[in-house]
């Protein structure tokens, strides 16, 4: 998976120049898939904004790309496959910036949890209602518990 020449992408299958981000996300998908129980077929890795079907197409959309979205299906009322969990993988510290920056591109993709990596961490992040903010954990959750732990949006 990875080497100092080039990397392997699963889910986009092909080969990769190993950059220092792109080292962070191919070992964060590896952990995801090998150890932590998400599906391949489930993970999306630099998806444009634009290209998300549940995404209203009439709202100015900035032209970014989403690092990793993980799909679930049937966990929304009105899409059969939807965004489970956003991830936003970074070769420098983890920072407020990062954080904020996380948290805006999922005001349009509206995944229900959020997670954001680096070389050394990872924190996982759902929206709290009682306190109308985020709250984070350290570590990535497992696929099944983020499934389990979905809350209905109101």
């Amino acid at each position: 998976m990875l080497n100092t020449e080039s990397l392997f992408c699963p889910v986009r299958k092909r080969w990769l120049a190993p950059l220092p981000e792109e080292q962070v996300r191919q070992k964060l998908v590896h952990k995801m898939v090998q150890l932590l129980g998400y599906p391949l077929e489930c993970l999306s890795m630099e998806a444009s904004l634009k290209s998300l079907p549940h995404i209203r197409k009439d709202c100015r959309l900035p032209a970014r790309r989403a690092d990793l979205i993980v799909f679930a299906k049937n966990i929304h009322p009105d899409h059969s496959f939807y965004p489970l969990l956003l991830v936003e993988c970074k070769a420098v510290p983890l920072t407020k910036k990062t954080m904020r920056q996380l948290v805006g591109y999922n005001e349009y993709v509206q995944a229900y949890f959020i997670a954001a990596v680096n070389q050394t961490a990872s924190f996982t992040g759902w929206y709290e209602e009682s306190c109308d903010d985020y709250r984070f954990q350290d570590e990535i959750i497992p696929y099944q518990q983020l499934i389990d732990n979905i809350r209905p949006r109101t």
